[in-house]
């Protein structure tokens, strides 16, 4: 509902109120990325992010990048994720 509530606002020109909508739908996906591709169900993300000293959405962004990275995607690639999510992410 995230990404459709971003489309339907960018649509209206209404950019400000977009972006929450845009982080939290990306958030949702990484959230279910961390489940389906790694096995990290929701409860243990809250307990891995307390245990690390990190916050949730952190965590989260920290894990991927190092999983692109274990996977051998282009550092520009990696590097333009984290650029990218930590923006959206800081303009929420």
């Amino acid at each position: 509902m995230n990404l459709d509530a971003a489309k339907v606002l960018i649509d209206k020109r209404l950019y400000a109120p977009s972006i929450h909508c845009s982080y939290y739908s990306c958030f949702q996906l990484m959230k279910f990325v961390m489940f389906d591709f790694f096995g990290i169900t929701y409860e243990v993300l809250g307990s891995n992010a307390s245990q690390s000293g990190k916050k949730t959405h952190e965590y989260i962004i920290g894990h991927l990048s190092t999983e692109l990275e274990r996977s051998g995607i282009d550092i520009r690639e990696r590097m333009e994720f984290n650029r990218k999510i930590r923006q959206l992410k800081s303009a929420r």
